[in-house]
């Protein structure tokens, strides 16, 4: 497997290289820049008085607590896409265009952007007044219903969207019978996919990549392809990516995002973090993913992938070795004893590295 990925990789010309990594490392940093802009957004509704203005044009408009709930979070929605515009503007257009991702026209672009806007109003203003009611009705015990109403909602979301909101975007068309269909639907089968038919997306219309998905949930299952990938890739390789997408469903992550989600919106918080805790958090964000997936990057570039993942075997000995010299944590006999194997593991796998 090492041997056929490097062989692959030493296929792709230089610049393209560079330009994948670049795209992808900046992407990382939109993550966190995003989430700051949202945070700094959120922070000048509710200093400026906006967030106060909209609530109080609410409670005028409506004596119904769900409609002002209603009334409020449209008018917060529609701020917050608003002041977001201008990072979704670069993020979703200017760089797809500039890394020649994306083939549509702004006025294209817009229109998915407005259709967007117009799903979450309606989808994402029945579930906040449904929560919200929770929230009047239960009282102390709000946030275990609240969590409950939350996963049903997500699961809704999973079994309609294929169906109901995905076409909204792109079209939608059955595949034709032929050996790319049969070669799909025969994976799906062996796999325990209840998948009947494979559908072919227009993707193209938007953007250059190729990409495939196994959708759907409790019933609405479908396998889709898009366009580009029929278009440009060997029937080898649309299986290698139908591959990767059924490997979702059969590790079933969509149950596992179902419980990520109920965990999440179940969870209080019944203190306020100390400063030590706030530190902690900060060194693990700094340090443990800027700093490490950086580190990670690097490895990649000049080792092979098995040794590079090594790093997730040599972490615990790292952090065993601070816990002892930090902290003044114990180590058992038989901590040391794994520490041991998992270093000698590792000696292995560079050794192998040095005499092949």
């Amino acid at each position: 497997m090492d041997a056929a990925t490097r062989a692959y990789l030493d296929q792709v010309p230089l610049d393209k290289k560079l330009a994948s990594n670049a795209y992808f490392e900046g992407g990382y940093w939109l993550y966190l820049w995003g989430f700051l802009y949202g945070a700094a957004i959120m922070v000048l509704l509710l200093t400026s008085g906006i967030s106060a203005r909209l609530r109080d044009f609410a409670t005028r408009l409506t004596g119904r607590r769900n409609l002002q709930t209603a009334v409020y979070f449209v008018g917060f929605l529609l701020l917050v896409a608003l002041l977001q515009f201008p990072l979704t503007l670069y993020q979703d257009f200017v760089r797809e265009q500039h890394y020649g991702l994306a083939t549509q026209t702004f006025s294209s672009w817009m229109r998915d952007v407005l259709v967007n806007i117009a799903v979450n109003l309606v989808l994402d203003t029945l579930a906040i007044v449904a929560l919200f009611a929770i929230v009047r009705r239960l009282g102390r015990s709000w946030w275990i219903w609240g969590a409950a109403a939350a996963v049903i909602f997500i699961a809704i979301g999973l079994i309609i969207a294929p169906v109901f909101i995905f076409p909204l975007f792109n079209k939608y068309t059955r595949l034709e019978n032929g050996p790319v269909r049969d070669a799909v639907l025969s994976m799906a089968r062996a796999n325990g996919i209840p998948a009947r038919d494979v559908y072919v997306m227009d993707a193209s219309r938007q953007t250059t990549r190729i990409s495939a998905n196994v959708s759907g949930f409790l019933g609405t299952e479908r396998v889709t392809l898009n366009d580009n990938l029929l278009k440009r890739c060997s029937l080898a390789e649309i299986k290698a990516a139908m591959g990767h997408e059924m490997g979702h469903y059969i590790l079933n992550h969509n149950y596992k995002m179902l419980l990520f989600f109920a965990v999440l919106h179940g969870e209080r918080i019944r203190a306020v973090p100390t400063a030590g805790a706030t530190l902690a958090l900060a060194y693990l964000i700094v340090a443990g993913s800027i700093v490490g997936y950086s580190a990670y990057q690097y490895l990649l570039s000049r080792v092979r992938p098995t040794l590079a993942a090594s790093y997730a075997y040599v972490n615990p000995v790292v952090a065993v070795g601070l816990g002892a010299a930090v902290a003044g944590e114990s180590v058992a006999p038989r901590a040391l004893g794994a520490l041991a194997l998992i270093l000698g593991g590792v000696a292995m796998l560079a050794i192998r590295r040095q005499s092949a």
